[in-house]
């Protein structure tokens, strides 16, 4: 869609959505074409088409570390994969003797024993997880932005918690979590400010005041 055209026909188009799609575009097509798509099936915004929105947002930046070139690990395990694996131990446990009546009893059995080793397999998985995605949030961060400066590591790690917050924001609402429209605006808009500082050619908002930051350290 040309985008003169659509800024008189869909009122989530506007400048700053325009340069945002092409600072995507530079570092991929892909990556503006998704995020366009978002912003073009947004008009009329109903909470169906703000939902399919999410899923675009959320391909974008599943792939904007690939892009950028930022290491990730080699994992095709998710979440779901450890909760299936968890059921059939778990089940086992509770009909083993550790579960009398509703609670749990005596000394542990080898039923049990399955059950919480797995229990805690998932829990050192999802740690691990967790740690990987915000090593692979600030490696992405620090490689987009143009500045030839590194952020005191406060900042980093305040902006990589931003981007994972709104990346899950988004990936929940893929998956069907009812969210106000104003809410939804919120949260687009405070992605795109993320995307612009740390893709644009322009220095990032926050290095803008680097000199004042690191003053403050000493």
């Amino acid at each position: 869609m040309d985008s003169a055209s659509s800024s008189n026909t869909n009122s989530y188009v506007n400048d700053r959505r325009i340069r945002t799609r092409e600072v995507l575009s530079q570092g991929d097509q892909e990556l503006g074409q998704l995020y366009w798509t978002a912003i073009e099936i947004l008009d009329p915004s109903t909470a169906v088409r703000r939902r399919m929105a999410a899923h675009a947002i959320r391909e974008m930046t599943n792939a904007l570390p690939r892009v950028i070139d930022v290491p990730t690990a080699a994992t095709k395990e998710r979440l779901g994969d450890y909760v299936q694996r968890l059921i059939s131990p778990w089940k086992k446990a509770r009909d083993g003797n550790c579960f009398v009546y509703g609670k749990w009893k005596g000394v542990i059995d080898q039923a049990l024993e399955k059950a919480l080793n797995a229990v805690d397999e998932m829990i050192a998985w999802y740690e691990e997880n967790r740690r990987q995605r915000g090593a692979v949030a600030r490696g992405f961060l620090r490689k987009s932005d143009p500045s030839p400066l590194e952020l005191p590591a406060k900042l980093q790690d305040d902006r990589a918690r931003e981007w994972i917050f709104l990346h899950n924001f988004f990936v929940s609402m893929a998956h069907g979590a009812n969210t106000a429209e104003a809410d939804f605006n919120t949260r687009l808009e405070q992605l795109e400010n993320l995307l612009l500082s740390s893709l644009s050619r322009e220095p990032a908002e926050d290095f803008s005041t680097i000199d004042d930051i690191l003053a403050e350290d000493e």
